[in-house]
């Protein structure tokens, strides 16, 4: 009995040992100037924006892979937020320390290269 355990527990060892291309669990932060990339409820947000911010459902990030991913963009309009669908291209690198976003709002492109280990900085700004 005690042999079939540890052959068992071995097997096991060595099947979830053989994963590749793992996908990244909705945590960690990329963050470029005031852009922030991070966590939110159960997938991400892209914050720090003057007066917009997108959120993402649960994406598949795996490194040294592109993805497109549908977000809502969010900005602010006098009398409150909108709320417009957008489709937003990324890749992730190979480290995990760049994440690049590029999406399209009212026709202006937008793009950032967002690194993991850059510091935060927390800009305010005014929407009226």
């Amino acid at each position: 009995m005690k042999y079939l355990s540890t052959l068992f527990f071995v097997l096991f060892l060595s099947l979830n040992g053989c994963k590749s291309d793992r996908e990244i669990p909705p945590k960690g932060t990329w963050s470029e100037g005031c852009a922030v990339f991070s966590s939110f409820e159960d997938g991400y947000k892209l914050s720090g924006l003057c007066c917009e911010y997108l959120v993402f459902p649960k994406i598949k990030l795996k490194s040294n892979n592109s993805f497109t991913a549908s977000a809502s963009y969010h900005s602010f309009t006098g009398a409150g937020f909108s709320d417009v669908p957008v489709t937003v291209k990324g890749k992730l690198s190979k480290d995990e320390k760049t994440l690049d976003l590029s999406y399209e709002i009212s026709g202006i492109a937008k793009s950032y290269s967002l690194k993991s280990d850059a510091r935060i900085m927390y800009c305010s700004c005014y929407c009226d």
